[in-house]
């Protein structure tokens, strides 16, 4: 539970001094409690999820000893939003390839990929606007999970390469996966 052994005493403004309090109405469950009534609650229904409490997150003590503090809090909060059961699996079988950062860049960017389970061999090439291979960055096989690249922007036989629009091209297995980045010089 969100609050298990919190003890919310060390708040910029007293827990219980303020007028607000919320109505406990199902399916929420409330997580904090004073004596002016229900000062927090949770919500889950529908797959959809909220807590909702009376005093702004702020309040809460950053240096208030573990359990009672902000960073406690929002752990417990975050955790109580994590994904279900299933979801990291289920993204561990798919290709995947995020935007590159910095972009646009001069001179080094980098790329992230997610490398799907059942996969033998993984390429991440970089192509331009014809589609052409310029860079080879990966050709071999890697193990499943988040993987990243450095592009210097350069082609294989290491010149430098014009300002313009490139893509990164993940594959795997009978997958691809894009991404579009800007050169600039």
């Amino acid at each position: 539970m969100i609050s298990d052994g919190m003890v919310l005493t060390e708040l910029y403004y007293p827990l219980g001094n303020n007028a607000e309090a919320v109505v406990l109405e199902s399916p929420s469950e409330t997580i904090f409690t004073s004596t002016s009534g229900v000062q927090g609650l949770k919500v889950a229904e529908n797959g959809h999820k909220i807590v909702f409490t009376t005093f702004p997150f702020e309040a809460v003590s950053l240096d208030a000893p573990t359990p009672s503090n902000r960073t406690t809090l929002l752990d417990r909060i975050l955790g109580w939003f994590a994904p279900a059961v299933g979801v990291e699996e289920y993204e561990m079988h798919r290709l995947a390839i995020t935007q590159n950062f910095p972009n646009p860049f001069n001179p080094v960017t980098k790329i992230a990929y997610t490398v799907p389970t059942g996969v033998e061999h993984v390429k991440l090439t970089i192509l331009d606007l014809n589609g052409r291979v310029v860079r080879s960055l990966v050709d071999e096989a890697l193990p499943p999970g988040p993987a990243l690249a450095v592009w210097d922007g350069k082609d294989d036989g290491g010149h430098r390469l014009a300002s313009g629009v490139y893509f990164a091209k993940v594959s795997a297995g009978s997958e691809s996966a894009f991404t579009k980045m800007t050169l600039l010089k």
